[in-house]
């Protein structure tokens, strides 16, 4: 949907457990047909939980550059 000029996608997810917030190939795989789609530049990703760090690496595979914001220690403290 478009909101102020940009383009929103929503994806629901199913929740998991702790042991899999890292690593989520259901949300990767509808994160690179995203990216497919839209060929952006840059990704700034923001709290990571949920939705899984291989959304980072699947972001640079596609050649976008990417910024993470972290705001809480999740990020780094696996």
């Amino acid at each position: 949907e478009e909101r102020k000029g940009l383009t929103v996608f929503t994806v629901q997810i199913a929740p998991v457990g702790p042991a899999g917030n890292f690593y989520r190939k259901d949300v990767g795989e509808i994160f690179e047909r995203i990216l497919e789609l839209t060929k952006p530049e840059i990704v700034h990703f923001h709290n990571l939980p949920l939705v899984g760090a291989n959304l980072i690496p699947a972001a640079k595979h596609k050649g976008c550059r990417t910024v993470l914001t972290l705001h809480d220690t999740w990020g780094f403290c696996l």
